[in-house]
């Protein structure tokens, strides 16, 4: 081949690495994305985790006819002494403010732990096709590097015998 042919090759490779290039930072954003929500879901989790302590905690205490626990916006509980509240309802309103189907402190963190564990399965198996999408790409990329150096090597030559006749 000449040396204007290896040339149009020698471009076109350098596309088609610069392609795969930016396939593999998309992958990788991706990936970050995935890694957020993982880490979304893991504080959602931790939340619920304190959130089943504080449920517990109420189930055993036993309150008197002048207290009341009332459940703060942050998810504490603090007492009152504007009336009784038993560990049923405090649980009730704890739960009505997580929008879930549980009636009691372990029913709720079984619930946590299942959408827990759905969410972080989900993710893993997305990670998992993202990061074979990676290795396919990177071996491409490999590829595409090696033959791109053999062609460098071969214009090189192909110049080098061309201008040593002058020479």
């Amino acid at each position: 081949m000449g040396v204007s042919a290896n040339q149009a090759r020698l471009m076109t490779l350098t596309a088609r690495l610069h392609d795969l290039e930016l396939r593999a930072q998309q992958i990788s954003a991706v990936k970050m994305q995935l890694s957020m929500q993982s880490q979304s879901a893991a504080t959602e989790y931790s939340s619920n985790l304190n959130k089943y302590g504080l449920l517990k905690s109420a189930e055993g205490v036993s309150t008197s006819s002048d207290s009341k626990y009332i459940v703060n916006s942050d998810g504490t509980f603090s007492v009152s002494d504007t009336g009784t509240v038993s560990a049923s309802d405090l649980l009730t309103t704890v739960l009505g403010k997580l929008d879930t189907d549980a009636t009691t402190a372990d029913s709720f963190i079984a619930i946590a732990k299942d959408n827990y564990d759905t969410y972080t399965t989900s993710l893993s198996s997305s990670e998992k096709l993202l990061d074979m999408e990676l290795t396919q790409i990177n071996t491409e990329h490999e590829a595409a590097n090696t033959e791109y150096d053999s062609i460098k090597s071969l214009i090189s030559d192909n110049v080098d015998k061309s201008f040593n006749v002058f020479g």
